[in-house]
């Protein structure tokens, strides 16, 4: 008998499509663009375009849990050539919880003493010299995720976005996806 887990990756593979609002896109920062290109593979976290549309790049660092700073000015999207098979993803539940774990008290703790560190000048020798901390915070409840585990080759960049310039839609239109008429992802 399948585990819950199984079960839930399972019904992902049924829910993503090749193109379109379902495919899995993978957000990245200018330096991990340099990555995913020099590579020409897609490994860790991505979710489904749709809940992208309409979101610049700092909406997108919020909703997805990336470290502060990470898409300060630009998002690069990337798509992959197929869609992931079983045993080549994790289903990491809902962007709420980074790395598919409960975000915990201290280290929120944590997160908040490095970026008051950064930005009176302590402790520098510990940690990067930006004010991008080492922590995800968590992101959206509305947007599930998955973390490839073994290559799939890319298939190129969707789109590249900025602060003042939204995710557009195939169609041209940065209007947001509304799941289930709940209103906007947020």
């Amino acid at each position: 008998m399948a585990t819950l887990m199984e079960m839930a990756e399972q019904s992902s593979t049924r829910s993503w499509k090749q193109d379109g609002p379902d495919r899995l896109v993978k957000v990245v920062n200018s330096h991990g663009a340099q990555g995913v290109r020099g590579y020409g593979t897609i490994m860790g976290y991505v979710t489904q375009e749709k809940y992208l549309y309409g979101k610049t790049s700092r909406e997108m660092e919020a909703l997805l849990g990336l470290r502060p700073g990470e898409l300060k000015r630009v998002a690069w999207i990337f798509s992959m050539v197929r869609m992931p098979k079983l045993g080549e993803f994790e289903y990491k539940f809902s962007l709420a919880f980074p790395d598919g774990r409960v975000f915990e008290e201290e280290q929120w703790r944590q997160a908040m003493q490095a970026r008051a560190d950064f930005r009176a000048g302590k402790r520098l020798y510990e940690r990067s010299h930006s004010e991008t901390a080492q922590y995800y915070p968590p992101g959206s409840s509305m947007i599930p995720q998955w973390k490839i585990t073994k290559p799939i080759p890319l298939a190129g960049l969707v789109q590249v976005v900025t602060e003042t310039l939204p995710f557009q839609r195939g169609s041209g239109s940065t209007e947001e996806h509304r799941p289930h008429n709940r209103g906007p992802v947020r």
